[in-house]
């Protein structure tokens, strides 16, 4: 079952109970356009006299259909408004659920290129390896030291390069992640 946002699904009733009435009061504002014809309601008619207003019964009719049609055209305005930025929601969620962020490659453990390799190293290994191990892992750096001891090679010290690579780790939230790229890749 997908869980929905309170919020959205307040809107989406609100929505729901907004549209009949959108549709009653657009009904509404026709029929008393139909109704206002600009003639006024009649009444005395003693040729062209005017009441005590200062507009006359076809004018005042007049500014009551514009009333009419401005409120109309904007619930028309409004609603296509609505439309407008449900549409622009729908997308900004899409482009969020669709938006990936790349995660990086996993360097795992190489012996290539290293002194004695083709004797200590295992191609097929796939673990992660420790930055402090010049891009090997436990088990491969502890085979490249007992290889260097056996053929009276001296041990590397973590202030000597030899031939192994510098890796550089990325720190995220303090911690050093597991995802790390030689430094001649960078």
């Amino acid at each position: 079952m997908t869980r929905q946002h309170p919020q959205t699904i307040a809107a989406a009733r609100l929505l729901e109970n907004l549209s009949p009435t959108v549709w009653a009061a657009l009904e509404h504002l026709r029929d008393e356009m139909r109704a206002t014809d600009g003639y006024g309601s009649g009444g005395a008619s003693d040729g062209g006299s005017r009441s005590t207003s200062t507009t006359s019964t076809t004018e005042r009719a007049a500014m009551a259909l514009d009333a009419l049609v401005d409120q109309s055209s904007e619930i028309k305005r409004t609603v296509t408004d609505i439309v407008a930025l449900i549409d622009s929601l729908g997308r900004l969620c899409q482009r969020a659920i669709s938006t990936r962020v790349a995660k990086p490659v996993a360097v795992l453990c190489s012996s290539d290129g290293l002194t004695g390799a083709d004797e200590w190293g295992d191609p097929a290994c796939t673990n992660v390896p420790r930055a402090a191990k010049g891009g090997l892992c436990d088990a491969c750096s502890m085979r490249s030291s007992r290889w260097r001891n056996a053929i009276s090679l001296k041990p590397i010290r973590s202030d000597e390069v030899d031939n192994l690579r510098s890796f550089r780790f990325d720190i995220v939230d303090g911690v050093a992640s597991a995802w790390g790229q030689p430094l001649d890749a960078a």
